[in-house]
């Protein structure tokens, strides 16, 4: 991978603590988050987690549900 695709590489790990945050900070339980995305409560783990990938449509659910659109925008690259 050269430079100019690291540049817009996700940091699923800094996505996924940014959505565990909001989520606490929302008093939402990892049930609650997904039932709201319409998702499994598996794929909520795993994004908090770093382990799953995000895609856009799904990052979008989370900042709606969670309020947070300008947050998880910014953690979603490395640099920009």
């Amino acid at each position: 991978m050269n430079d100019k695709d690291k540049a817009f590489e996700l940091n699923y790990e800094a996505i996924g603590r940014r959505i565990r945050t909001a989520r606490k900070e929302e008093k939402l339980t990892q049930e609650n988050l997904a039932e709201k995305m319409n998702i499994s409560v598996a794929h909520v783990s795993g994004m908090e987690n770093g382990n799953t990938g995000i895609g856009i449509q799904t990052l979008v659910k989370a900042s709606n549900v969670l309020h947070r659109l300008k947050d998880f925008v910014q953690s979603a690259c490395c640099t920009i």
